[in-house]
């Protein structure tokens, strides 16, 4: 597997517009197409929130107000992608993507955020969002769906001017679930340029039951497969939260990409994450690949 179309989306607004630049990196560290999609909100979608009271005549200045927002924030999304593209080295086209170099495209699509991210995200290796407080409503629901619906693996930056590395040092998170296990083999292009690889397992009680390496023999065996070595750790949680200990440690160790499965399930649409992934989302200061 390796990583040669990777969808960045924006909803509405340019707020993230600065997670461009290492998106860019990302996208030529791998030699990938980057397709940085504006999904332009459709108005009648924040009508309803207006109350039953509203006089007629204010709709017209809302949508007005609203279509204008929508167009300055697509003008500063471009703006904004050209300068990165420039400053990493990346050629913008127009047309379709050629094979085996890196380079971006700006899309545009009218509609509602989650359906259209999902959907595009269906032929995309990688999608990237900006986690924690500073994501968007639009784009929080899109990360979501992309996660658990369409299941693709994403990766969640901590903020959208994030200028550290990604992928140099990995640690990857691991319970022997489905979900670390899509994770694991969404990170595999990462993990095969990585200068160390970390596999994580946290275990209570360990002074007391010691280790259960057992849980890690066979990912370390499917990982030499792909020659990749990694090395293996274990922590306590020692009463607090697993995502707490696990993401402590992961820095304590100098990583600069934390893989994990994420977990949660939908009730007729409305997708809602475990504890242990929204805690990661919320707290990660450094780069985190999940997969459902």
């Amino acid at each position: 597997m390796a990583y040669r179309r990777i969808l960045v989306p924006f909803s509405g607004s340019d707020r993230d517009a600065g997670m461009l630049s290492t998106s860019f990196s990302v996208a030529k560290k791998f030699d990938a197409f980057c397709q940085v999609l504006f999904i332009r909100p459709e108005p009648y979608q924040v009508l309803p929130y207006l109350g039953g009271g509203s006089p007629g005549m204010v709709i017209p200045e809302v949508i007005d107000s609203m279509n204008q927002a929508a167009e300055n924030a697509c003008v500063a999304i471009r703006t904004a992608m050209t300068q990165a593209a420039r400053d990493n080295d990346i050629e913008v086209i127009e047309s379709a993507p050629p094979a085996g170099r890196a380079t971006a495209r700006f899309d545009q699509i009218d509609g509602d955020a989650g359906d259209i991210a999902a959907r595009s995200s269906w032929l995309s290796d990688l999608a990237l969002f900006v986690g924690g407080a500073e994501s968007s409503l639009g784009l929080s629901r899109a990360l979501v769906e992309v996660l658990l619906s369409a299941g693709r693996p994403v990766l969640i930056l901590p903020r959208a001017d994030y200028a550290g590395s990604v992928g140099r040092n990995v640690t990857l998170a691991w319970d022997g679930s489905a979900e670390a296990s899509n994770a694991a083999k969404g990170a595999l292009p990462f993990m095969k340029q990585a200068e160390s690889v970390k596999v994580l397992s946290a275990q209570e009680h360990l002074s007391e039951k010691g280790v259960k390496s057992d849980v890690t023999n066979v990912l370390a065996e499917y990982l030499g497969l792909h020659s990749i070595k990694p090395a293996t750790s274990f922590v306590d949680p020692e009463g607090k939260p697993i995502g707490e200990a696990i993401l402590k440690q992961a820095t304590t160790e100098g990583s600069d990409l934390l893989v994990m499965g994420a977990y949660g399930h939908s009730r007729v649409r409305e997708m809602i994450l475990g504890g242990v992934t929204q805690y990661i989302l919320d707290h990660a200061t450094i780069p985190v690949l999940m997969a459902h």
